[in-house]
């Protein structure tokens, strides 16, 4: 294992866990990433030792940038609760079965981890999506790159785009396909030629509300504005950030989606988060509500992230997960202003909409709730125990 030293020029703990995060990016034989003092220490297995440190000062300074931007990080509402578990919840889910890691981030869920998902689903609509006259509607899990295009997606995240292929439309060359396989006793990924498939113009969706736009492309919205609600499966790609606890490749999300006159989409705003606020209760789960940014990967990462959390444009909710002293986000509420109706020409009169929305990560939500009251119902809050014993019938 080899070692490089760099001076740390970060400033605050989430300059340092996004210069981690985004550091998985630059190559999977990276290991590790500390902090020693004044100094960034970097295990890796990567013989152009050279070349990993100028992408490694590329990236910490996107990260802690060239002026120094006061990021604000506050915190919005808490809820401090003892959790009857500090064991590692992981370990115990994979050794009973319940779960199963598929690898590169993917897993299989059985109850009563997939009872708890379908039970989070259904009252997030009712609790939160219903109260607030949210419609319901269905879209698919592949997305247009003329869609990502108009959201800015592959500038903002390039480092999370999954590309579609297919088989060229060549006798010879799906024959000479299926002929391979059947020699090698199945697919490989390395005997996929480049010249044999084209890269389709769909991709896997990284986020549920985009589709809600593109369906209201060149339109008007009537009234103030309107609710929408959807859950899908989404896709982002993470590199080795995928070992993380909860961090999945694909994952089903639960959104809120709100389109309207700017003070409607605030005021719905507003209102979906005091529901969330009752809705946490519920759950009885130790949790916090503070103002966060997206982990853009781009040149100009310290300016956008910092006009994010200036203007409140983002809040996650983070569960608390006590065996590893730390924090994962399983929620969020965004404000666009009218980018996207910008982006999309969906206007009200003469002006373009604003949008918002309030999202959910179905599996992270669980594995965070697991993670606190552990796998032992009769140590469940009331109320979800309750509801768990009628789901599962």
């Amino acid at each position: 294992m080899k070692q490089l030293i760099i001076e740390n020029t970060l400033k605050t703990e989430e300059e340092f866990q996004q210069f981690q995060y985004l550091l998985r990016f630059i190559n999977k034989k990276v290991n590790s990433c500390s902090l020693n003092n004044n100094e960034i220490i970097i295990k890796h297995n990567i013989n152009e030792e050279d070349s990993l440190k100028t992408q490694i000062l590329d990236i910490l300074k996107r990260v802690s940038g060239t002026r120094s931007l006061p990021f604000k990080n506050e915190t919005y509402y808490e809820t401090s609760v003892e959790t009857p578990l500090n064991n590692n919840i992981l370990d115990e889910l994979l050794a009973k079965n319940i779960i199963t890691d598929n690898g590169n981030g993917l897993f299989s869920f059985r109850p009563p981890f997939s009872d708890l998902l379908l039970l989070l689903d259904q009252l997030i609509i009712d609790n939160i999506a219903k109260p607030l006259g949210a419609l319901n509607e269905q879209y698919p899990s592949l997305i247009s790159m003329d869609t990502l295009n108009k959201t800015n997606h592959f500038t903002s995240f390039p480092h999370h785009v999954l590309f579609t292929q297919h088989l060229k439309e060549d006798l010879s060359i799906i024959d000479s396909f299926t002929r391979k396989v059947q020699e090698s006793d199945g697919l490989h990924k390395d005997m996929i030629q480049p010249s044999d498939v084209k890269t389709t113009s769909l991709v896997k969706n990284p986020a549920v509300c985009y589709h809600c736009y593109k369906s209201l492309e060149n339109t008007e919205v009537q009234g103030e504005g309107y609710v929408v609600t959807s859950m899908g499966k989404c896709s982002r790609y993470e590199s080795n950030n995928h070992s993380d606890f909860g961090r999945l490749l694909d994952f089903s999300m639960r959104e809120i989606i709100f389109v309207g006159e700017d003070e409607f989409v605030k005021k719905m705003r507003s209102k979906s988060i005091e529901l969330l606020k009752d809705f946490l209760s519920l759950w009885e789960i130790d949790a916090l509500i503070e103002n966060a940014n997206d982990p853009f990967f781009t040149d100009d990462y310290q300016v956008k992230s910092f006009f994010q959390r200036d203007m409140e444009m983002k809040y996650e909710v983070k569960f608390k997960i006590p065996y590893l002293k730390n924090t994962i986000s399983v929620s969020s509420s965004n404000y666009h202003g009218n980018v996207f109706g910008q982006a999309f020409s969906i206007k009200k009169g003469n002006n373009y909409v604003s949008t918002g929305c309030l999202a959910f990560g179905l599996e992270r939500w669980i594995f965070a709730f697991l993670s606190q009251y552990g796998l032992d119902i009769k140590k469940w809050p009331s109320q979800i125990k309750k509801l768990i014993s009628y789901t599962a019938e």
